[in-house]
């Protein structure tokens, strides 16, 4: 969504909004990039992901401009609000299996490369491995405040002068060790272009 206002003859509101949902419902053999016979390479380790979840990122940005023009200088001062935020659904989970067990016995999942067999998996006698995390993303938050003034002083010289405030703040996908990090940090800006010749 977006959308372009004009308040006054200097004054505009610019605001832009984006949400992204992923959703993903996969199973798939890997290759764990390691042979089971080695010199001879022809028998290929497997993993196998059951992996299922839902991903939404939202992103917003919004802006009031306000052009100043005077006789030998104009400003253009920009007052903004940038904000992004990442999370999954509680629900969301990943599995994965580097074995199985065939008559009691714990067997490594492989592919022959001289004799492929490709058949459907019954995945009810997997091994599932403790150490998978999905998302893989910590979900965030961010968000910034910031100002800006573009000064032009005649025709050749212009400056830049800003300021931004960013708050960020992100969560662990452990849920059994769960903690939070926060940043908060100030930004300067300062610019200066000068236009020696048309070239």
């Amino acid at each position: 969504a977006r959308l372009n206002q004009r308040i006054t003859e200097n004054v505009h509101l610019n605001l832009s909004y984006m949400k992204s949902i992923y959703k993903e419902d996969l199973n798939e053999h890997r290759t764990l990039n390691t042979f089971a016979n080695p010199p001879e390479n022809t028998i290929v380790n497997l993993r196998f992901f059951d992996r299922h979840g839902t991903e939404y990122t939202d992103n917003l940005v919004t802006y009031v401009k306000w052009d100043k023009l005077g006789q030998y200088v104009d400003h253009h001062v920009v007052f903004g609000i940038d904000y992004a935020q990442y999370k999954a659904d509680k629900g969301s989970y990943q599995r994965e299996a580097r074995s199985k067990l065939v008559n009691g016995e714990v067997v490594p999942l492989t592919l022959n490369l001289n004799n492929p067999v490709y058949q459907g998996a019954d995945i009810s006698n997997y091994i599932w491995r403790s150490n998978s995390q999905y998302p893989f993303m910590s979900p965030y938050k961010s968000i910034g405040l910031y100002v800006q003034d573009q000064i032009s002083i005649g025709e050749k010289l212009k400056m830049i002068l800003g300021l931004r405030n960013e708050n960020y703040r992100s969560e662990s996908t452990d849920v059994n060790t769960p903690y939070t990090a926060t940043q908060n940090v100030w930004l300067p800006r300062a610019g200066l272009t000068y236009l020696i010749n048309d070239k």
